[in-house]
């Protein structure tokens, strides 16, 4: 099981993602932040968004806690396996 939390959590972070709130909200850049980035600017990291319109540097990752995002190969091929049960869930 911590394979599969270091495996999202490493997704995040390799994404340019953080945790705000003392670890409660996990966010990835916004398009607006990650057009900084390209330019090599620094992005603000004192808030997030919940919505893209909101205008900030990063925005709640909703797709964070999805298993089939985690990216971690024994987590894909039970999926696979047991896609019918995974789907009624």
């Amino acid at each position: 099981m911590i394979e599969f939390v270091e495996a999202r959590d490493k997704r995040l972070i390799d994404s340019g993602g953080r945790w705000f709130g003392n670890y409660q909200t996990p966010c990835i850049p916004s398009k607006i932040g990650k057009r900084k980035l390209w330019g090599g600017r620094s992005l603000d990291t004192t808030t997030y968004g919940r919505k893209a319109d909101e205008g900030r540097d990063f925005n709640e990752d909703t797709d964070f806690g999805k298993l089939k995002r985690i990216p971690h190969l024994g987590l894909a091929a039970f999926l696979k396996r047991h896609a019918d049960a995974v789907r009624s869930l």
